[in-house]
């Protein structure tokens, strides 16, 4: 099983959006990005899917940590909108089904320490030796 550090060196999309790799234990991860103009919308908010796709980039590292698992489910909810932030963190814990075939996951989104996104997703495993690609 490859390590969380190289599933993230396999995710393409990541490498486009600067996620780096924090933490990574059994019970929680975090990954960081710098914000850049192109992160941001007309009204110089931090766009959506920029929060959603760091939420999604920590679920889909945390859930292949120990077997191939793809998304299922996700859900996010934005609080603010992330001013003149420079950094974007999304730390994600499991909340329920850690063991069994379902792991429900919640992520928090913060700007600069503030937080500006709630995420939920839940994955499934998959059978196979190894995650599957990582664009989950």
């Amino acid at each position: 099983m490859p390590s969380t550090a190289e599933l993230l060196d396999r995710d393409r999309f990541a490498a486009l959006m600067g996620a780096r790799l924090i933490l990574a234990d059994a019970g929680r991860l975090v990954v960081e990005m710098e914000v850049r103009p192109d992160h941001r919308d007309r009204a110089g908010r931090l766009a959506s899917g920029v929060l959603f796709s760091l939420a999604d980039c920590a679920m889909s590292l945390m859930s292949n940590q120990n077997r191939p698992e793809v998304a299922v489910a996700t859900h996010l909810t934005r609080s603010g909108n992330g001013g003149e932030a420079g950094t974007l963190r999304a730390e994600i814990a499991p909340v329920s089904g850690e063991g069994d075939r379902a792991t429900t996951w919640r992520a928090v989104v913060m700007a600069d320490g503030s937080p500006i996104a709630a995420f939920t997703g839940t994955t499934l495993a998959v059978g196979g030796p190894e995650p599957a690609d990582q664009g989950v």
